[in-house]
């Protein structure tokens, strides 16, 4: 029921100061515009989840395929199933079949990231892309199935050794957006843990934290706003504590 109510909830508010992840939320706005401006014909989407992109680019595409892992897709409370229960390590699939493959927020669940990407390479046709995109700065999570993070420089390997050059690779999130993540995505997830508990004096100290928790979402959202317009005024660096990556390949 808590889990119904919080995607409910993130899918009205989800980009909004008043979501605990409107930091993190606000990447998904540029996965979508790329997601629109690169795929075409036929699309599969390993890892579907909720098949959350499926809307935004029905007016892109020819067909579109879901594919989820068996062992993660119980994570998810959705009406949209997918199409295809298999590991992405082994994808039942003949060789040269979609032209667009969505990867999105899958690489830190993949037992053999290598072959997951030559799977990948190998489904798609020749000038097919690959749209992909990682966390990097961010909490584990869906333990015990959150297994890995790479930098940009292992995730360009893994995608060249799989035949498929990269266009394009972008950087999500800065400094200010890693610091209040991390302190919002603590609160609630220590939050949800005292919400577990059934001792009337967990309830109690539940409430009181959830107040607190609560009451912290906006004014750390807006300083982190604010830190960032700071930051502009700043020389630029390398984004060394980037929360998230958005990667572009075509075969």
């Amino acid at each position: 029921m808590l889990k119904d109510f919080w995607i409910k909830f993130s899918g009205g508010f989800g980009e909004t100061i008043i979501h605990p992840q409107f930091i993190y939320n606000r990447y998904r706005k540029e996965i979508i515009a790329a997601a629109q401006k690169y795929s075409r014909g036929d699309l599969i989407d390993i890892g579907c989840g909720r098949m959350e992109y499926k809307e935004y680019l029905k007016e892109h595409i020819k067909s579109y395929t879901g594919i989820d892992s068996p062992k993660t897709v119980k994570l998810y409370l959705s009406k949209n199933k997918a199409d295809i229960l298999a590991p992405v390590e082994k994808l039942p699939i003949k060789d040269s079949q979609y032209d667009t493959a969505l990867f999105i927020q899958v690489m830190e669940y993949v037992d053999d990231p290598q072959k997951s990407l030559n799977e990948i390479s190998r489904i798609l046709k020749k000038g097919g892309i690959l749209i992909l995109s990682s966390p990097f700065m961010y909490s584990i999570h869906d333990i015990p199935y959150d297994r890995n993070r790479f930098t940009s420089y292992a995730l360009v390997d893994f995608i060249k050794k799989a035949n498929l050059k990269v266009v394009e690779v972008k950087s999500q999130g800065t400094f200010s957006d890693f610091i209040f993540l991390s302190i919002l995505v603590c609160l609630f997830k220590n939050l949800k843990l005292q919400l577990h508990k059934k001792s009337l004096s967990a309830k109690l100290f539940s409430g009181l934290f959830g107040i607190i928790a609560i009451s912290l979402i906006i004014p750390l959202n807006i300083l982190c706003i604010i830190f960032n317009l700071i930051s502009q005024l700043f020389p630029k660096y390398p984004n060394i504590f980037t929360v998230n990556y958005l990667i572009i390949a075509r075969k």
